[in-house]
């Protein structure tokens, strides 16, 4: 309704005839007064909007241009132009032109350019040139309007107020499309000529002629060069220029000409002062007019509806066009630029079109408004003119005459245009390096501050945003540090900046160490989250801890490698999940900075390992997850608030405190303070927020500024925070006698050790009290970044440029995934190893399978990034990954494509010479549409689609009933635009790149169809590096897989509410969709697509197509309807946190929270933690079912309660991984449950623990004869025992933590385990050699307690068993996957020595062991196991 306040009064007023200027303010205070908002705001905005500093230039331009034209300047420039040209067929109408171009140089002014030179050119046009007193004037008022876009132009001035660019820019880009405009009008006038045969109007005049007429007018010539030449060349600024261009007027005209006197300066100061004060008038009337229009969101309504038609620039361009053009009939320029430019400019960033360009585009079209009826002010100031009696001219007359100069004026508008680099090219010529304001987009502030972080861009600046209509506040900003303190510095930054950016209007006071809160560090951030009388605060994580205990992640110990990592994370996805938390209590982080690596300080001795930290009393911040890890580390942990440290030191209360060096200097600690270690442990951060209210007050582009500043102090607080460190360790050193301990010099793996384990804690801790988002959270923070990856420039790397080729665009996730490996690789090489991104397959003139083939033969492709789709027209097989609804999510696609299935396909693209470093990702392919909903496969019928070119895809859209089709992507607009086909399917990224929207008002996310991408590198080429250097491309590589995954998938729902709220897309979600209809119609599509493969000879083809239909391990239907009781099970295993073990367990705990809706969570104690490090007594427990409810240990460990279970490892019995596995999962593991249930257990499934390698230090190991003597730790189990008495060793048992001090001794001189035990003990720096004999194998059993099973229902019971066994295969599976990795590793890092199986007499060792399998069952009888004979049966059959 304030929408219609406002425009209805504005044309009430115009048709009235209220001046334009009133007109805008009178409408805009209508609608305030409607509103209810105070009037007070009407003079406050009113005078913001002219006390701009740019603004100054007018009255100048004005005052000058008034001068130079009482100056004499015109006759004597329509003197010598005459002298030039005259002598032409319509001469003096060319003077006409050429002199109003010249003139417009000086005045600025197109209605001053008319009153100056009409009163002589248009009688000397009509009389002595022959031409129509309306042509005369029609064209005297036209190219008087090329006044505003010839610079110096008052419009420009106007337009670089409002947008925040140079002046200058503007300036030099306004030539050349003011001489295009001369020139069109030129062609008019000899058209014109031609057409009325009008003879010269002058003989040629002779060479001294022009030359004295040139010297007579030469001083007019020089001022727009002095104005245009001293702004460029850095002497004065463009408003010092206007300055400048009046007292070389007054120099001119009284000194040079002498026809200015002190009598007329009263004339020209009065003329000049009206002139302004209209100018300004209108300026704040329309400065008034477009804060209404933000504060009411009208602007953005306008801004919102104009980016839902244009989506593209030609159409955007062509309907601002028109807006212009029809606004020019009505208002003056200065006040359309106040309307239109607010609201089209966010749409002319994010459509990429150059600023400076769109300016002077937006003049040309307000100079051709100059001349377009009814208001067209040159006209009117044209036939006003005071000349001869009968060379009058009415408005209809001019009107008629003016049309065919409009019509040249538009064909230079369109130029301008459609060829921006018209206006564009001076400028950018000519500006210094980085200084052209044209090229900005709708990059969002995060986007500005990376260039900034970069060093691309200062955080000591930023643009002027005053424009932006802010209102008049003060915000205070609180942090607990001190006055001096980086915190109160990155407070008073945001302050600078945003009193710069708003011209003064928004203010900051600071508030250091809570001051309005007298000091109390949780009532500040209450004070932030209530608004007031805090608005906006810089406190740590630890702090926020008191609030909410998740933001205690951030300081979990040894998350962090360095800085860069650091920043990093709060950049990227972790630093985004902080900033939801912090939503949730109603604040906005602009950015999240730091308060750094908190580093140890004591009075007692130096810290090197975590033996020097016991009992050491140590002042630690408030919060229990740093109470832990001191608890850990063995000190006497205690908290205090910080001001009364320094006195607790000094008294030795406390001996100890942790802090970053800043914090610690600013309170003087060091004094007290005798040794300090850097060990890097912990880190903690700030969080730079606003009060979200008090932020979402602000219009959207406010806001950017906002957090253009906020994220600018955030980089600059963290700046200064980092570079004192040295100084203050050196200081330190020199005056306080600090001892420093570099972190170099600690042994940081004991603290490592003493905490491992304490991420699960702080998970348990947060699940204790309802944060079932912990897990996840904490991922966050522990896994690996995308970002970071270590210097590995001492492998000696060649130096190499590797080309990168895709099939997408240069913006799209699969170049963008090649940047990131490019990024990486130059940092991990130290910039030998570079990589040129060649995105839509240039390479191969846009040919995709070409592009594939080029990377084949390594040339000129070394890397690529291709959907499985492509690849499948070399090889049908990859196909596979794109059959139908194969995938329940984007974790059960990573866990394939990482997992089995991902290394078959690997082991295809092999066999094409090419090595996988990751598989990225397409994404589901969703399916949009033209006619209706599609819910159900019925709305699928007859629908023409347009589909990948895919056998595979084409079936399952015939069987679902579609007319499919397959085309080009680059021909699918047109062809959905002209209805050719009706839909098409693809990821919504692609569908969005291509604007597919925009004729597509249906959209289903069936999540039906999946592809992914084959980040490959050729093998020749990767083979030529060294495996340390391989070892380093495929962590590149498989960090920019999980990047391109990550940024892929992150766009999704911004792309649906956009396309609903912008293109009006109605988006169907796959839980209103009858899925099941689309799944019984490819029903059996995997055995004809089976069958199609092995028509071509593919025999592999149902093993490859089971690897991605079997069910995944990381995904459980939805169960929580079941009734489940709350309860929490406690899982125990005897192996560390980083265990193939304590993950199966960690797996079932995921799957069973998933499953029953959070009501069942799972604890994980490693290293059988619940029975002191007690093995056998960790399964007594779990008999108990308490406080063991769940464990996994080996057959091994059970084998104390019952021998029966050594029969697993009898020697020799499974021939490989699969043989066991078909045990396990068949009778024989079907015995094994029927044993452990004898126990009061429930066995859910058999894990692994796997093939027993043996290792030694004394020589390879071949056949029986090498272990003769060999003193070996053996499990303790006596099979095992009279195994290896029987090969001929020396065994003996101990504990296995014992045992790598043994091997380092050599009191044992060999061991035997499965590689990845071996490897987490580290025992291959002391064994060089290792045999892969495969004789020996234990599995693990996962069980529950039965009584607690029992009590479940049936249905509960099936819940707990599926998951249990997808937690049995996920175990196997890890176990298994990284076998090959660890034999690579131990033999490029510690030398040692395999032996594989095929090189070895496996027969001599079967042979020592003949027989092992009837004293076995003798053995058990012996102990009255009768079925001894019957159970060894199972595994040796």
């Amino acid at each position: 309704m304030i929408s219609a306040i406002l425009f209805i009064s504005f044309f009430i007023f115009l048709i009235l005839g209220v001046p334009i200027g009133i007109c805008l303010g009178l409408s805009s205070v209508c609608a305030i007064l409607y509103s209810g908002t105070s009037l007070t705001i009407v003079a406050t905005n009113m005078y913001s909007g002219i006390s701009k500093f740019l603004l100054l230039a007018i009255p100048f331009f004005v005052l000058s241009g008034n001068i130079m034209a009482k100056a004499g300047i015109s006759k004597r420039l329509i003197k010598f132009v005459d002298t030039c040209v005259g002598h032409k067929k319509g001469g003096i109408a060319i003077v006409c032109v050429i002199v109003a171009c010249f003139f417009g140089a000086i005045s600025g002014s197109g209605p001053a350019t008319v009153a100056a030179l009409g009163a002589v050119l248009i009688p000397a046009m009509v009389e002595q040139g022959g031409f129509s007193a309306p042509f005369s004037t029609a064209l005297m008022a036209t190219s008087s309007s090329i006044a505003i876009v010839i610079p110096p132009s008052i419009a420009f001035v106007v337009y670089a107020s409002i947008t925040g660019t140079s002046i200058a820019d503007m300036f030099m880009a306004g030539i050349v499309p003011g001489l295009l405009m001369g020139v069109a009008l030129i062609i008019v006038v000899m058209l014109e000529a031609k057409k009325h045969n009008i003879k010269p109007s002058r003989e040629k005049a002779s060479g001294k002629e022009r030359w004295d007429a040139f010297k007579d007018a030469f001083w007019g010539f020089l001022m727009p060069v002095i104005i245009l030449g001293g702004i460029y060349g850095g002497i004065f600024t463009p408003t010092e220029a206007a300055a400048v261009s009046v007292v070389y007027g007054l120099f001119v005209g009284m000194v040079i000409y002498r026809e200015v006197s002190i009598r007329d300066m009263f004339d020209i100061l009065v003329d000049s002062a009206k002139t302004t004060g209209g100018i300004m008038l209108i300026v704040a009337s329309a400065s008034l007019f477009s804060f209404v229009c933000t504060k009411f969101g009208i602007a953005d309504a306008a801004s919102n509806l104009l980016g839902s038609i244009a989506h593209n620039q030609f159409t955007f361009l062509l309907i601002v066009n028109i807006i212009f053009l029809i606004a020019g009939c009505f208002i003056d320029a200065n006040s359309a630029m106040y309307i239109f430019i607010p609201i089209m400019l966010p749409v002319c960033k994010a459509l990429g079109y150059d600023i400076v360009a769109f300016g002077v585009m937006a003049t040309v079209n307000l100079a051709i408004g100059q001349v377009t009826p009814p208001v067209g002010v040159n006209l009117f100031v044209a036939i006003s003119i005071k000349i001869k009696k009968g060379l009058e001219v009415t408005l209809q007359e001019i009107s008629r005459a003016v049309v065919p100069m409009i019509a040249a004026c538009v064909a230079v508008l369109l130029i301008v245009t459609y060829i921006p680099i018209t206006s564009t090219f001076l400028p950018k010529a000519l500006a210094k390096e980085g200084s052209y304001t044209g090229d900005q987009s709708s990059a969002s502030s995060d986007t500005a501050s990376k260039d900034a972080g970069d060093g691309n861009n200062s955080f000591d600046t930023i643009a002027d945003y005053s424009d932006l209509d802010w209102p008049e506040m003060t915000w205070n900003f609180a942090c607990s540090t001190t006055e001096t303190s980086t915190w109160a510095d990155g407070g008073r930054k945001f302050g600078e900046l945003m009193e710069k950016a708003t011209g003064g209007k928004v203010k900051v006071n600071i508030y250091a160490a809570d001051q309005l809160t007298n000091g109390n560090q949780s009532e500040g951030i209450q004070a932030l989250m209530n608004g007031d009388p805090v608005q906006i605060s810089m406190h740590s994580n630890l702090i926020y801890s008191a609030f909410d205990p998740r933001f205690n992640v951030v300081s979990l110990p040894f998350v962090y490698d360095s800085y860069e990592d650091a920043d990093a994370k709060f950049d990227g996805e972790a630093g985004a999940k902080l900033k939801e938390l912090l939503s949730e209590y109603g604040l906005h982080c602009m950015g999240i900075a730091e308060n750094g690596f908190r580093e140890i300080t004591n009075s007692k001795h130096e810290i090197k390992s975590v033996d020097d930290m016991k009992n050491l009393k140590v002042r630690v911040a408030g919060s229990n997850l740093l109470m832990e890890c001191y608890k850990r580390w063995g000190a006497d942990a205690t908290n205090m608030n910080w001001s009364e440290t320094y006195t607790a030191l000094q008294q030795n209360t406390v001996e100890g405190q942790e802090n970053p060096l800043p914090a610690i200097d600013a309170a003087s600690v060091q004094e007290v303070q005798p040794y300090c270690s850097m060990w890097d442990a912990i880190y903690d951060c700030l969080f730079f927020c606003i009060n979200e209210d008090i932020y979402n007050s602000l219009t959207p582009q406010q806001q950017e500024v906002v957090d253009e500043a906020g994220q600018k102090a955030v980089e600059y607080e963290r700046y200064i925070n980092r570079s004192g460190d040295d100084e203050i360790k050196e200081r330190w050193a020199s005056q306080n006698g600090v001892t420093i301990t570099e972190k170099e010099d600690m042994d940081i793996d004991s603290f490592k050790k003493a905490v491992d384990g304490i991420d699960d804690w702080f998970v348990n801790e947060l699940k204790s009290q309802g944060y079932d988002d912990a897990q996840d959270l904490v991922d966050l923070f522990t896994k690996d970044s995308f970002n970071t990856v270590e210097d590995y420039s001492d492998l000696d790397w060649p130096e190499t440029t590797w080309n990168f080729a895709c099939s997408t665009t240069e913006t799209s996730t699969w170049a963008d995934g090649g940047r990131k490996f490019g990024e990486l690789m130059e940092k991990a090489t130290g910039g030998k190893v570079k990589v040129n991104i060649y995105a839509a397959d240039q390479l191969t003139n846009g040919n995709q399978s070409e592009g594939i083939q080029a990377l084949m033969n390594g040339d000129p492709v070394q890397i690529s990034m291709h959907s499985n789709l492509i690849y499948s027209a070399f090889d049908p097989r990859f196909n596979v990954v794109s059959l139908p609804f194969v995938y329940d999510s984007y974790e059960d696609a990573d866990a394939k494509f990482d997992g089995e299935a991902g290394a078959k396909l690997k082991e295809l693209l092999s066999e094409y010479g090419l090595h996988c470093m990751g598989i990225a990702e397409n994404g589901f392919r969703e399916i949009t549409n033209s006619k209706h909903e599609i819910k159900s496969v019925d709305d699928m019928k007859n629908l023409k689609v347009r589909v990948a070119g895919s056998n595979l895809l084409m079936e399952c859209y015939k069987r679902w009933g579609a007319d499919a089709t397959n085309m080009n992507w680059s021909e699918t607009y047109t062809a959905l635009q002209q209805n050719t086909v009706e839909g098409q399917e693809n990821p919504l990224p692609a569908i969005d790149a291509a604007s597919v929207q925009e004729v597509q008002p249906y959209c289903s996310m069936w999540d039906a169809i999946y592809d992914c991408l084959f980040f490959c590198i050729n093998e020749d080429i990767y083979n030529s590096l060294t495996p340390q250097q391989q070892e380093v491309v495929d962590e590149a590589g498989q960090k920019a897989v999980e990047y391109e995954r990550y940024i892929n998938r992150s766009g999704d729902d911004e792309i649906k509410e956009r396309w609903a709220s912008q293109n009006g897309v109605t988006i169907t979600e796959k839980e209103d969709m009858d899925i099941d209809s689309f799944k019984k119609a490819v029903d059996g599509i995997d055995d004809w697509f089976v069958n199609e493969l092995k028509s071509q000879g593919y025999d592999d083809a149902q093993d490859l197509v089971d690897l991605f239909t079997k069910d995944s391990f990381n995904t459980v239907e939805d169960y929580s309807d079941l009734d489940w009781p709350e309860t929490t099970w406690n899982f125990a295993c005897s192996t560390t946190e980083t265990s193939t073990w304590a993950d199966g367990g960690r797996k079932f705990g995921e799957l069973m929270e998933k499953a029953t809706g959070g009501k069942v969570k799972v604890n994980i104690y490693a290293a059988d933690q619940l029975t002191n490090g007690n093995q056998s007594e960790g399964i007594q427990a779990l008999m108990n079912g308490d406080p063991v409810q769940i464990s996994m240990h080996s057959n091994l460990i059970y084998s104390a309660f019952d021998p029966r279970f050594n029969v697993v490892s009898l020697p020799f019995v499974y021939d490989s991984y699969d043989d066991a596995d078909a045990k396990f999962d068949g009778e024989a593991g079907e015995k094994l449950k029927e044993i452990l249930g004898e126990y009061g257990l429930h066995c859910m499934g058999i894990a692994e623990n796997g093939f027993r390698e043996i290792t030694n230090s004394k020589h390879e190991i071949k056949s029986v004869d090498d272990m003769k003597n060999l003193k070996v730790r053996v499990a303790g189990s006596n099979l095992l025992m009279e195994c290896y008495k029987r090969w001929g060793a020396d065994a003996t048992n101990m504990n296995w933590s014992e045992t790598y001090t043994a091997l380092q001794q050599n009191t044992v001189e060999g061991e035997e385990n499965p590689l990845p035990a071996i490897d987490a003990a580290s025992v291959q720096e002391v064994q060089p050699y290792c045999s892969m004999w495969d004789a020996i194998y234990d599995c693990l059993f996962f069980c529950i307690n039965q009584d607690i099973y029992d009590g479940l229902t049936p249905e509960q019971q099936a819940v707990v068993d599926e998951c249990g066994q997808k937690a049995v295969e996920y175990e196997r599976y890890i176990n298994r996957s990284s076998d090959n990795e660890i034999k690579e590793r131990w033999e490029s890092k510690n030398g040692v020595t395999f032996t594989e199986k095929a090189d070895m007499d496996i027969d001599s060792f079967k042979e020592a062991v003949d027989g092992v399998d009837e004293w076995f069952v003798n053995e058990l009888k012996s102990q009255g196991y009768e079925d001894g004979q019957d159970l060894v049966d199972l595994f040796t059959k």
